[in-house]
């Protein structure tokens, strides 16, 4: 039976990475945060301290970029450590990641899934695994993970995005930017 319970989650995309700066997929490849995206952690860590909500954990993709605006964020939060999920991390688009993004936009699912990459259906998979274990959480962590990542979570959870077809109809999230979701199950 489908819970009609509506849960806040907070989500930060990392700050921008290498990949953001020179135009190439990095997916799930290690890009490392620019100087610039250092900057954006640390001022997405100001605009998350100004919130209402306080929040005793922080987790991030494993993957580079997410890990070091999480840790930016933590310590300037005075929050001990980070706490890695696999599943927050970017999707999986094969053979596509560290080509030009230009690519990657006229890029159907069935010729990411046939590059080696992940179908859409697998990331919303992982968002439900993570949105499975936000509603068993005592409070809100704060999740620092990647536009493809958040897009799957809002595709499958948020009542607002009912008459989509794919999950890239989502508004892009922009680096470094606190969101925040009224996510429910949707029936």
């Amino acid at each position: 039976m489908m819970s009609n319970r509506f849960i806040s989650v907070y989500g930060v995309r990392h700050g921008q990475s290498v990949a953001n700066e020179q135009g190439w997929i990095a997916a799930q490849i290690d890009s490392p945060l620019t100087n610039k995206g250092r900057r954006q952690a640390h001022d997405a860590a100001a605009q998350i301290a100004k919130q209402s909500v306080k929040f005793e954990q922080i987790v991030s993709s494993p993957l580079e970029r997410s890990v070091e605006t999480a840790q930016i964020i933590a310590k300037e939060l005075g929050i001990e450590d980070v706490q890695i999920l696999g599943e927050l991390a970017e999707r999986n688009v094969g053979d596509f990641a560290g080509g030009l993004k230009s690519a990657l936009k006229s890029a159907t699912n069935k010729q990411i899934v046939e590059a080696g990459g992940e179908s859409e259906q697998e990331l919303i998979d992982r968002a439900t695994t993570i949105f499975n274990w936000l509603k068993r959480q005592k409070s809100p962590p704060l999740l620092v993970a990647h536009n493809g990542f958040l897009r799957a979570l809002r595709f499958k959870f948020d009542p607002t995005q009912t008459s989509l077809d794919s999950l890239t109809e989502i508004k892009r999230h922009e680096n470094a930017t606190l969101y925040t979701f009224e996510l429910t199950d949707k029936e």
